[in-house]
């Protein structure tokens, strides 16, 4: 009888400890229906081992009608995919945004389709790239980043797409420039000549750097990053340090190859994490010009990224 109580109160116990247990979509509806403001719990769940479990607990909740904080969990998917490289991983967490995109608000799904365009092309599902296409032909969207995602994954013939999302919704003058550029990304003949017309007669100097070389390598075109790349052979000085006030010019070459590196296989430079080149500028930019010399008919782009 005695033993009949211990196993009895065993029982009970571990019951209670069973119930007692706080699971991970327990931890991640906490953190988001309390306003995201637990650091501690954002902190433990981007280090969460079973990432898996929390971004299945993050659709569920994105999905759920009656839950209002999506943005906080596109929030915790922004900051997991800085830290996450597994592919599946990474899929998942496309997911959700993909779900957060389909449930939000229109005038709140900018950072949805900005995060989107951090992931790599074989991230998404076709399924997911008509989902695009389908925001698309909507008002009152974060169009230019949307049509921008769209050249980044979408097929040859999503260029006539954009032609006939044009005729629904009149664009402005800057959002007929990212519907250009996509189709030049997207390889469509008609605008990659106007876009290149364009192209060659901008001056390489400060204001292009600035403002115009990220859209320009965006499209992906071997002619005009063959282009950049004998531009940085030059030793003229058009442009200033983006990193400080100094008044002196340097060579437009240090902040091309800041740009180029990323999407040059087998470029000699690289960059860290803030942009910059790794390893004194001068001795890379030497190195950089004597592989510019050597491949400049034979390099080959990075299109997984955006």
């Amino acid at each position: 009888m005695k033993n009949m109580k211990l196993i009895i109160v065993f029982v009970l116990g571990f019951s209670w400890c069973s119930f007692g247990q706080t699971t991970i979509k327990d931890e991640v509806y906490s953190f988001l229906k309390n306003g995201s403001k637990d650091q501690t719990l954002h902190s433990k769940l981007i280090q969460e081992p079973k990432q898996n479990e929390v971004y299945a607990a993050l659709s569920a909740y994105v999905s759920d009608s009656l839950n209002k904080n999506r943005s906080g969990a596109i929030q915790l998917i922004k900051n997991a995919e800085k830290k996450v490289k597994d592919p599946i991983l990474r899929k998942e967490q496309l997911a959700v945004l993909f779900v957060a995109l389909e449930k939000m608000p229109l005038k709140e799904t900018k950072e949805c389709i900005n995060l989107m365009c951090k992931y790599e092309k074989a991230a998404f599902t076709n399924d997911q790239i008509d989902l695009i296409r389908d925001y698309l032909a909507l008002p009152k969207i974060e169009r230019k980043q949307a049509v921008l995602l769209l050249g980044f994954v979408g097929r040859a013939d999503d260029a006539d797409y954009l032609n006939a999302m044009a005729t629904l919704y009149p664009l402005s003058k800057e959002e007929n420039y990212y519907k250009q550029l996509a189709q030049v990304r997207l390889k469509n003949a008609k605008a990659t000549e106007e876009y290149l017309t364009k192209f060659k007669s901008m001056s390489i100097d400060d204001n292009f750097v600035t403002n115009l070389l990220k859209d320009a390598v965006y499209t992906r075109n071997m002619d005009l990053i063959q282009s950049l790349l004998l531009s940085c052979l030059s030793g003229e000085l058009n442009c200033y340090s983006a990193n400080n006030d100094a008044t002196t010019k340097i060579p437009c070459a240090y902040r091309i190859l800041e740009t180029l590196a990323p999407i040059i296989q087998g470029f000699p430079v690289k960059i860290d994490r803030t942009g910059e080149i790794v390893g004194d500028p001068q001795a890379e930019l030497e190195k950089a010009k004597a592989w510019i010399q050597a491949h400049q008919n034979d390099f080959i782009l990075i299109d997984s990224n955006f």
